[in-house]
């Protein structure tokens, strides 16, 4: 036997011993997970686990786009689901299944016999091409330049929504008040999607320019990345949208991995425990708005605001950062025949906001996630009687919703191509020293993260207002330079201090 074939038993074995194990132990201490239901959900859990357990053991890289899905998918596919049973958490508001675990076991059906087909599609050989030194490849000095002026107009944008709420005290009591966010900032798409890409131009300006000085300097990486939180807070945060901090500050994140500084596994845990931290909080802000306030002058506690919001634990683990019981319930809806397949309809639906109101007025465009989502959720016509959800489905929910159980499967086929294309991009980035693969890939490997646990309007938004301007800048900043020298490789880990 060759030792990549040992390697590869040893990494299954890591994954289903210490998985099969946990799942008979939760089963001895609650009876309510005595249900076949456990069962496809381990294998879903060993099926994406692995990719997790090769990366705990050197196999590879940290933001590796196999490893963050096995990551990922270790808490979507199995720890979500048994801790809905455990926590007693559903979906809200809905008419329930008649078991939810039996809801769930299908599901996790479907998730298996997926996740094999995901893993087929990844098994297959590939090969990464080098990245050519004829290709265009984008000038420092011209990307310095050109960033710094979409930085100038980006923040022209955002003095002019200052402006619009009467200065910044304004713009903030305006974004605290959820009751009427909505409609006072009704028209502002594509003026928000400019004028709060500030902050990672600003951040990605700086790497480029100072890359050397940071690498040498590591301590000074991370403090750019706290500054991004900061300038993403403030920017963005305001509106109580988390995703409007969190994939720019990751995004930033791997950007420092491959372009300056190794990111060391202390460093990531930190990031991961400000991350559970900030999604917290943050759940509590955004439908708590100025209600926050009174937290902190000690006029409320966090009890009485997770009482009042229904941000606790639980949703935050469940709801936020799972999607199991809307996608067994979608599934459910579906086999009994309760709510009509989308047919794609959705999907057309989802890209339709990039058009502004006066060329595609709103009762023109096609139905969105949001629309048939919410009458499945509801009821058919729950919609038209005024009623909505803004329920996240995911990659496989909203494919369930388009086209049932069998689209539902074949979405892991789309991810398991989309793994193997963005791997080749990591790769690439990482072998080599030129600076284009190095920024762009970054935005590829949070795309991924979101794509998987998203619906396609928040994908389309994310490339809209998170990646366009970046890329924007990169363009502008092409030049075709057979001759132009790459960038100076990293020094070891030891001398930056990482480990």
């Amino acid at each position: 036997m060759s030792t990549r074939s040992r390697d590869g038993l040893t990494a299954w074995a890591f994954t289903a011993v210490p998985l099969v194990v946990l799942t008979t132990m939760l089963v001895s201490f609650d009876p309510r997970l005595r249900h076949w239901y456990v069962v496809p959900v381990t294998a879903s859990g060993i099926l994406v686990g692995v990719d997790a357990v090769r990366c705990l053991r050197g196999e590879t890289d940290k933001f590796d786009p196999q490893a963050l899905v096995g990551f990922f998918g270790v808490h979507f596919f199995y720890a979500a689901p048994l801790l809905h049973v455990v926590w007693d958490y559903w979906a809200p508001y809905v008419a329930p299944p008649p078991d939810w675990r039996a809801a769930l076991g299908i599901m996790a059906v479907l998730n298996t016999v997926g996740l094999m087909i995901y893993r087929v599609v990844l098994h297959q050989p590939t090969r990464v091409t080098p990245w050519s030194a004829r290709q265009r490849q984008v000038d420092r000095s011209l990307f310095v330049l050109v960033g710094s002026v979409a930085i100038m107009i980006s923040l022209g944008a955002f003095a002019l929504i200052l402006a619009k709420f009467g200065g910044f005290s304004g713009y903030l009591a305006t974004m605290a008040d959820r009751y009427n966010l909505t409609d006072r900032t009704r028209g502002l798409g594509w003026l928000v999607i400019i004028g709060e890409s500030f902050p990672p131009l600003i951040f990605a300006v700086v790497v480029v320019r100072w890359r050397e000085w940071l690498a040498a300097h590591p301590r000074w990486a991370y403090l750019l990345l706290t500054v991004l939180v900061v300038m993403q807070v403030a920017a963005g945060g305001a509106r109580g949208a988390r995703s409007n901090t969190i994939w720019p500050v990751l995004l930033g994140l791997i950007m420092l991995h491959l372009v300056v500084v190794r990111v060391s596994r202390r460093a990531l845990l930190t990031c991961l425990l400000v991350f559970g931290l900030f999604m917290y909080v943050g759940g509590l802000y955004k439908d708590a708005g100025a209600d926050m306030l009174g937290l902190f002058k000690g006029q409320r506690t966090t009890q009485d605001l997770e009482d009042e919001t229904g941000r606790d634990l639980p949703t935050m683990v469940l709801a936020d950062l799972g999607r199991s019981d809307v996608q067994a319930l979608a599934l459910h809806r579906q086999r009994e025949g309760y709510a009509p397949s989308g047919n794609g309809i959705t999907y057309l639906g989802d890209v339709a906001f990039l058009v502004p109101p006066r060329i595609l007025p709103a009762e023109a465009r096609p139905p969105s996630k949001s629309v048939v989502g919410t009458d499945m959720l509801y009821g058919s016509g729950a919609w038209a009687s005024g009623q909505r959800s803004s329920r996240i489905f995911g990659l496989t929910g909203e494919a369930i919703l388009n086209f049932g159980y069998l689209g539902g499967i074949a979405s892991f086929l789309v991810l398991g191509l989309a793994v193997r294309w963005m791997r080749r991009c990591y790769r690439r980035a990482q072998q080599n020293q030129d600076l284009l693969p190095k920024l762009v890939t970054p935005a590829l490997c949070v795309g991924l993260i979101l794509f998987h646990g998203s619906d396609l309007d928040n994908v389309t938004w994310y490339l809209a207002k998170q990646v366009l301007p970046l890329m924007l800048v990169l363009w502008l900043a092409l030049r075709t330079r057979p001759q132009a020298p790459a960038l100076t490789p990293l020094p070891p880990p030891d001398r930056l201090g990482v480990r």
